[in-house]
């Protein structure tokens, strides 16, 4: 999945190789253990796990990464131009955030999610993927109030790699209904991505979905069905409805 922003002036080249290749060993490593401890033994702790421990190592190596940037990442709390788009995960991600949503959020942040979830899938049925990704107002994320992320403890991969480095910029782009896509740090972008690739791809080699699916509309079908969790894991196609075409994808390339 590639971004659709462009990247500044970060490391060296000699450093970004040595990046690179450690990004990659990163998807090899953590692939290797989730395959493990998916074939070990599959149920909701382990899928908790292994989202979570993919977000601490991210959150640890994208702070180390920030030391020493030539521009500062601009984004602060309240800010929430770039929450305004669709938002892709995997379903083992999206059981992650769901959990948070259901142990860890009052009922009245909890109510507000979900009629905002809804009242977002209503405006997803019977529009193409390009259609929904032109109306970027139409796309705030149910998760932000009053401008703030309401789990972003849990929040996901994709939103943990994105940040810019011009809020006035981000501001504009938001004013004027267009989606963010500024300047910003691509090798910090590709530390939660790896994590992302690992998780999808060991999901994927023990029968499990693991393609991309919407976070509004995958929480959608959660809301729904109760028991997704346990029909996923026995190895249903549980979200079919909620994939994200991958004509789209690389046409917008986000």
């Amino acid at each position: 999945m590639k971004s659709s922003v462009d990247f500044v002036k970060g490391p060296s080249n000699e450093e970004r190789k040595k990046i690179d290749l450690y990004n990659r060993g990163v998807v090899n490593f953590y692939k290797a253990k989730f395959l493990k401890d998916l074939k070990s033994e599959l149920n909701q702790e382990v899928i908790l796990n292994i989202i979570d421990t993919c977000y601490k190592h991210g959150d640890n190596y994208f702070a180390e990464l920030s030391i020493d940037l030539p521009n500062e990442i601009a984004c602060k709390k309240g800010c929430g131009y770039c929450c305004h788009t669709i938002v892709m995960v995997t379903p083992a991600e999206l059981f992650y955030i769901y959990n948070y949503i259901m142990t860890s959020l009052d009922d009245l942040t909890r109510a507000k999610i979900f009629g905002g979830i809804k009242n977002q899938v209503q405006y997803f049925h019977g529009r193409s993927w390009f259609e929904i990704y032109s109306n970027p107002r139409k796309l705030r994320c149910p998760m932000l109030i009053d401008f703030s992320c309401s789990i972003y403890q849990a929040r996901t991969f994709v939103c943990r790699g994105y940040h810019g480095i011009k809020k006035n910029f981000c501001k504009n782009q938001y004013q004027n209904n267009l989606h963010i896509s500024q300047a910003n740090y691509g090798h910090l972008v590709d530390v939660y991505q790896n994590h992302l690739v690992a998780v999808g791809e060991a999901c994927e080699e023990v029968g499990l979905e693991g393609d991309y699916i919407s976070l509004v509309k995958g929480l959608g079908i959660l809301i729904d069905q109760p028991d997704a969790m346990e029909k996923w894991m026995n190895g249903e196609k549980v979200f079919a409805d909620a994939a994200v075409d991958k004509a789209f994808l690389t046409a917008v390339q986000i």
